[in-house]
């Protein structure tokens, strides 16, 4: 009969009456009968795809199902019949999603299954199929029961390929098993089985080239199930990884093949993530990946065929509707919005009943109609109301048809909450405001949700019941909140990455600390919030090279055992050019493996509180040299806490306005404060005198009296501040009233040091110096700097020359690559170059040297310094002078609580003592600080001292130069003010 696909219209007309003539003269009893009428269902098949006619396809059914039950007992190839019939329905399934169809054809492949001999060649085949049927079946009706059949058969498959037994594409069995682990992962949340369904796909696109037919099908899924693991991790490198896949999809897959318009459809999503990503750091780059990926959707628009399946469809049309939204949030296109809200609409008409990212489609609608509110509410009341409302109820359907196990219920939870708030802003309709409260709450808790998002949901849960004061509920909620950081950010993400998780939970600790005061819990249960909720990044560093002698002495094999495990962790993977998975797995792993060993080394006695937060004894033994004083000052309320050898006591500073607070920050910033050169000039004001007198007036008054007259000094007249949020930008060293005579202030009162954290401070007590220290100094200098403003650093070099010239290697213009390896060598270095601050990125701030090439500059930023900690022994690291822009200076914003900036780096990076500046100092201040620190410091190195006080020097050096300043006594505060001391 030849290739009934081949045939015309016509001639299948003819086989057609042919093979009803042949089975009218068989009669329903012969043998060959049901074979026959499966003969005459295919050629009907292959008409209906010539007419694409119903009633043909229908017909097809009809015979198949007719053959089915005229099969006899004694039926040769009853697989084969039965298999047709479940092919022709899923088929109609796919096409008019009707479950009945569905259902038969889930039936039938169980009988074909069965009535095949066990791993024929045949019996592989039907097996394959079911696996595509239990695929579905979990897809559209969420039976995970069938997901563990694709699991469990595709091992015996792959197995099955591997013994020669089957010549069915090894790359599509591993691509169904891949679809069955991932999905599985995604319910359970799963890292280990994500992991190991995205190796699958790796492998499936190994066992075939790109001129297979499979091939574009797996670079169409591929991708996706990497972008899902960048979803669940939030590493940057690895949606890096998607994109690296995605172009080589474009590269390789034809233009005229029927899977292009997917494969440039989901480029666009991955572009649309990369958009999301770097929205708030970089809000430019933004807008110009959503436009390359709007570009690719009408791209993919224009390659659809006639007969695109209706579910890709919907998510073409949603996906070009959620990044057109988004495209109004970047650049107010009213227009834009409209668009994406019509293109919305389509894609719910288009929606096939059992469509099940319905509640995407909604969420995504309701987005775009909340964002056309925000655009329209200062020009056009009634259109935003509109829209508002019409988003709330649209947001309203996004939440009620989730799966409470999708991991993306609480975020839906999330938008309609912000939407309900901003409703009441509107019409002070409190039963919003209600509303929303109940979300928070409800996605604080929901177990589903990513632990970035349930943090996320617990500030805003824990602020609303502040608000309405159920002080309790707040509580509980935001020291939940707080145990869950470390989820989000575990030791082995990279520091950009931390940075960025992070962030979702800025503030969550200070309010932690204020609703546990405000509970009247004792101080301490503030104070652990507070050192579990900040510096998350550096604590993670410190750990790693944290002086663990005791644990040495007492235990020796479980240090060496936790040793090597921290330094395995910290060198990262030992494999040249690892496949991101197995990097990732690597470190997993010896995270987990350390984790597990800091439990077991906790069981010893002694060791109970190994590298957890330090106990309330722990800290009041930190402040045997002087009080160590936490400011927390959120909107609710300001608090001291103020620890010393005996206590730890809190007191409500009612004067201390949070309000206040970030008026004077602002005010500062506006003066000059922040400016992040060496040569300052004051920026311009109508009354700068008045404002800089009056700000550090205020500082003493409403701060850091108040805290004076409660605290027992020690005899050497040391403090210590540890501050929180925006105080952290508040110069308690320098407050006060400054004129001639006046002792009101903190300079003349106490000796001012700075910690970020006790876990910063017992980390550096811990640093042991060598006995008789070869007190070598290091100079870095950076007079000219192409591209930046001529340093005069003329006055370092001499004072550093004339004191310690015997012991002193100076380095000028030197290169990054330099610096890195010279930095270990020097127990004390100077460094006179520019400082760079990235607020948005502050990981990625650093100093400025040579670029390796001596070509141009770059920039060696802090994640590359803490590094050195990490794989170099530094423990005679001692002191650390950067006289470079705003070493101790915070960025404002969403990554202040992780207090990343140059001075803490060093730190961190084993130095016991770090000098910086919180604003910049002009190059004459840079000179006559170092002329005066280092005068005393040399006293000290004469006298050998085995401890060298540097605190006490840089105060003396300080109130000198104050002493000495012949101007008005307010400029002076910006040359001797800047000047902070970090450390013992």
């Amino acid at each position: 009969m030849g290739d009934p696909r081949l045939f015309s219209v016509l001639q299948l007309e003819e086989s057609i009456k042919l093979v009803k003539e042949q089975l009218e003269s068989l009669g329903t009893q012969h043998r060959d009968y049901a074979y026959l009428l499966s003969k005459l269902s295919d050629l009907w098949l292959c008409k209906s795809r010539k007419t694409m006619q119903e009633y043909d396809n229908d017909q097809a059914i009809e015979c198949s199902r007719q053959a089915v039950d005229a099969m006899l007992s004694t039926e040769p190839d009853p697989a084969y019949i039965l298999g047709r019939l479940e092919s022709l329905l899923f088929e109609k399934f796919k096409a008019t999603g009707n479950k009945n169809d569905f259902e038969e054809a889930y039936k039938l492949i169980g009988q074909a299954l069965k009535a095949s001999k066990s791993h024929s060649v045949q019996w592989i085949g039907i097996q394959y199929d079911f696996n595509v049927l239990h695929l579905r079946n979990f897809k559209h009706f969420r039976n995970v029961r069938a997901l563990d059949e694709v699991i469990e058969s595709s091992r015996i498959l792959v197995d099955l390929r591997n013994e020669g037994k089957s010549g069915l594409s090894m790359a599509l069995i591993r691509h169904i098993y891949s679809e069955a682990l991932c999905e599985k992962a995604k319910v359970k949340g799963s890292v280990d089985e994500l992991r190991e369904g995205i190796a699958e796909s790796y492998r499936a696109l190994d066992a075939c080239k790109s001129s297979d037919s499979e091939y574009p099908i797996i670079m169409c899924s591929l991708p996706v199930k990497v972008l899902y693991h960048y979803q669940s991790t939030q590493l940057l490198d690895i949606l890096k990884e998607v994109m690296r896949l995605s172009q080589h999809a474009l590269d390789t897959v034809p233009q005229d093949n029927r899977h292009r318009p997917l494969i440039l459809l989901n480029h666009g999503l991955f572009l649309f993530h990369f958009s999301e990503r770097v929205r708030n750091s970089d809000p430019t780059l933004s807008l110009s990946y959503l436009d390359q990926a709007i570009t690719k959707a009408n791209e993919a628009i224009l390659n659809t065929a006639s007969d695109w399946n209706q579910y890709n469809l919907v998510q073409l049309l949603d996906n070009l509707s959620a990044w057109l939204g988004l495209k109004i949030k970047l650049t107010g296109d009213i227009l834009s919005g409209q668009d994406s809200v019509e293109i919305a609409e389509r894609a719910l008409q288009h929606m096939p009943v059992e469509y099940q990212e319905r509640p995407t489609v909604l969420n995504n609608l309701a987005c775009t109609l909340d964002t056309l509110f925000e655009a329209l509410q200062h020009t056009d009341h009634d259109k935003a109301l509109e829209y508002l409302k019409r988003g709330i109820q649209v947001a309203t359907s996004a939440v009620s048809e989730s799966d409470e196990a999708d991991s993306r219920y609480a975020e839906r939870m999330l938008n309609l909450a912000a939407m309900h708030v901003k409703l009441c802003r509107k019409t002070a309709d409190r039963d919003e405001f209600q509303k929303a409260k109940v979300l928070w709450l409800s996605a604080s808790s929901c177990n589903s949700a990513l632990p970035v998002v349930r943090v996320s949901a617990s500030l805003k849960a824990g602020q609303s019941c502040f608000d309405v004061g159920d002080f309790e509920t707040s509580y509980n909620v935001l020291s939940s909140a707080v145990q869950l950081l470390s989820r989000i950010s575990p030791r082995w993400v990279p520091p950009a990455d931390q940075q960025h998780l992070l962030s979702q939970g800025s503030g969550i600790a200070g309010l932690a600390a204020a609703a546990a005061l405000q509970m009247e819990r004792v101080p301490y249960e503030a104070l652990r919030s507070l050192e579990m909720g900040r510096c998350v990044m550096s604590g993670l560093t410190m750990n790693v090279k944290d002086d663990v002698s005791e644990l040495r002495e007492a235990h020796p094999d479980l240090y060496k055992r936790y040793d090597s495990l921290r330094l395995s962790f910290s060198r990262g993977p030992n494999i040249a050019d690892a496949h991101y998975l197995n990097q990732e797995k690597i470190l997993s792993q010896v995270n987990d493996d350390l984790t597990a060993v800091e439990k077991e080394i906790r069981q010893q006695r002694g060791f109970e509180n190994f590298q957890l937060p330090l106990s309330a004894d722990e800290m009041r033994d930190l402040a045997k040299s002087g009080p160590i004083v936490a400011f927390n000052v959120v909107r609710y309320r300001s608090d001291v806490l103020i620890i010393t050898s005996q206590d730890i006591i809190s007191t409500q500073l009612p004067n201390l306005k949070y309000t206040d607070l970030e008026k004077n920050i602002e005010a500062m910033k506006d003066l000059g404060f922040g400016t992040r050169r060496r040569d300052i000039v004051l920026m311009e004001s109508a009354q700068p005198q008045q404002n800089i007198k009056s700000i550090l007036q205020w500082l003493w008054d409403v701060a850091v009296k108040p805290v004076l007259d409660k605290t027992k000094l020690t005899k050497s007249k040391r403090i210590w501040w540890m501050t929180n949020g925006l105080m952290a930008l508040a110069p308690l060293h320098a407050a006060g009233n400054h004129a001639e005579g006046s002792r009101d202030n903190t300079l003349s009162q106490v000796i001012s040091s700075y910690i970020s954290s006790f876990k910063a401070l017992s980390y550096a007590r811990k640093k042991r110096t060598d006995p008789s220290p070869a007190r070598n100094f290091l100079l870095l200098a950076m007079a000219n700097t192409p591209g930046h403003q001529t340093l005069k650093v003329e006055a370092e070099q001499e004072i550093l020359q004339l004191r310690f010239g015997a012991h002193l290697t100076t380095k000028l213009h030197p290169t990054t690559s330099e610096v890195l390896s010279l930095l270990p060598q020097y127990p004390i270095v100077h460094l006179a170059c520019h400082g760079h601050l990235s607020s948005r990125s502050p990981s990625s701030s650093g100093l400025v040297f040579m670029d390796p090439s001596q070509s141009s500059t770059a920039t060696l930023p802090i994640s590359a310094i803490e590094r050195i900690s990490t794989s170099t022994s530094t423990s005679n690291f001692e002191l650390a002078f950067l006289s470079a822009c705003s070493t101790a200076e915070l960025s404002y914003g969403r990554h202040i609580d992780e207090a990343i900036n140059l001075a803490n780096c060093f730190q961190v990076l084993g130095f016991r003592h770090v000098i910086g500046t919180i604003w910049s100092a002009s190059d004459a201040s840079a000179g006559v600080m170092a002329t005066k620190f280092y005068g005393r410091l040399s006293e000290q190195i004469r006298e050998k001292k085995r401890a060298l006080d540097v605190a006490e020097a840089l105060h003396e050096a300080v109130r000198e130069y104050k002493e000495e300043w012949k101007g008005e006594e307010w400029e002076g505060a910006l040359h001797w003010g800047p000047w902070i001391h970090m450390g013992i």
